[in-house]
């Protein structure tokens, strides 16, 4: 018995060393020329030995393929059906050459085919050459799905009208937010020179608040006078701040208050009109119209007030009932 299991032993261990050499041999200069012309790379040098250059197989042999990492079995004649795409031709290969054209690595001693690809999305593919339909069962991204399809020589159509519809929707609304977004971005043109850059400077703080640290603050500063030019406006619509005797003397601060935040949205709009890249375009757009409406008033009635044509908490003989 002890003799027996030292032959078996002898064996096995003959085995393992006979095949790391094969697997550590070195190729000879003709045959290093030959696997540098190759796309795949062979994970064994003897297979460009004259007794290893054919690829033999029946059509019920199983192969296995590395997606990624993944392995998947099945056999050359289910990959057969389909000869035009990238398995197809793998399945129909006669010598390792042609196969290394084809995949990425290849293992002949565990007879193993390696691309580098997502695993995610095969098990679809690969359900094409075994049923003839191909469904989009993964979740993930329409596009990858699509991506794939073209590295393993599929047609699109081939897709089931369910799967193919859902590819489409989501290809058009990609398209569209595509142009959506080169549309909303328009291209800027600045003067040369220390004044152009200065203009641009100035264009980012104002109107782009995600360029810098002070372009943010400038627009939180922004926001907070808009929040208290409206709770002042709010307040004074109260009818205990529209007493005659008491506007303009107990609630002076109401008018101070008022003319910080217009002078500040005063010169935040100059300042992007004087800055802007194009001051057509700037005139053109709704809300710089808006802001141009929202602090003309208020220097409306200044000039009014200046000129002695009205004057605050004072009535026209007269005029009051």
């Amino acid at each position: 018995g002890q003799t027996n299991t030292k032959i078996q032993s002898g064996r096995a261990s003959s085995w393992t060393e006979g095949s790391r050499q094969s697997s550590e041999t070195i190729l000879s200069g003709d045959e290093l020329d030959r696997s540098a012309t190759l796309p795949g790379l062979l994970l064994s040098p003897k297979l460009l030995s004259p007794r290893f250059s054919s690829h033999r197989h029946t059509p019920m042999q199983s192969i296995w393929l590395n997606i990624g990492g993944a392995r998947f079995e099945t056999s050359f004649s289910v990959l057969e059906r389909i000869p035009q795409t990238r398995l197809g031709r793998l399945a129909l290969c006669t010598s390792t050459q042609q196969v290394l054209k084809l995949v990425d690595r290849y293992d002949p001693l565990l007879g193993e085919y390696h691309f580098d690809r997502r695993p995610r999305f095969f098990a679809d593919i690969l359900g094409l050459y075994q049923t003839g339909k191909l469904h989009v069962t993964a979740e993930g991204c329409k596009m990858a799905f699509m991506e794939e399809l073209v590295f393993w020589d599929i047609d699109e159509m081939l897709m089931e009208k369910c799967c193919h519809q859902k590819y489409l929707i989501e290809r058009e609304n990609l398209d569209h937010g595509e142009d959506e977004e080169l549309a909303e971005v328009p291209t800027e043109h600045f003067p040369s020179g220390a004044l152009g850059q200065l203009q641009k400077t100035v264009w980012d703080l104002f109107e782009k608040p995600t360029t810098s640290i002070a372009a943010k603050c400038i627009a939180m500063f922004s926001v907070f006078c808009i929040i208290v030019s409206t709770i002042i406006l709010t307040l004074d619509t109260l009818p205990y701040f529209q007493d005659i005797e008491t506007i303009g003397e107990s609630y002076r601060p109401f008018v101070v208050i008022e003319g910080c935040y217009m002078a500040w949205f005063t010169l935040e709009f100059f300042a992007r009109l004087l800055s802007s890249p194009s001051k057509c375009a700037f005139s053109k757009k709704f809300m710089n119209v808006v802001d141009l409406l929202a602090i003309l008033p208020y220097f409306v009635s200044l000039a009014f007030y200046s000129t002695g044509m009205i004057l605050p908490g004072v009535e026209k003989p007269g005029e009051r009932t």
